[in-house]
């Protein structure tokens, strides 16, 4: 039932996030971008969860300028331990 409900969501978030670069609304293309992400990993695709992760980071730092560090170095996957579930964040 809920990966209907998450499938439906990245269905929804997808279309803003073509809508929002579409019309060159950077900010609104980075969240919907960063919702895909979440979306992804609540169905378990991880490697496309972090594609759009950084998506979305990539967004962020264009339209604040390249004066910030690149906060994609600071996201590392982590090792899996046995008997865990998959985390894929390091902060």
């Amino acid at each position: 039932m809920m990966r209907g409900r998450y499938a439906k969501a990245l269905a929804e978030f997808r279309r803003v996030y073509d809508q929002a670069a579409a019309s060159g609304n950077l900010l609104l293309e980075a969240d919907a971008a960063g919702r895909c992400g979440w979306s992804y990993s609540e169905l378990e695709q991880f490697d496309d969860g972090r594609r759009w992760l950084f998506r979305s980071i990539d967004l962020v730092q264009g339209s604040a300028g390249s004066g910030l560090m690149p906060l994609s170095t600071r996201f590392r996957p982590r090792k899996r331990r046995v008997g865990t579930p998959r985390m894929w964040l390091r902060y």
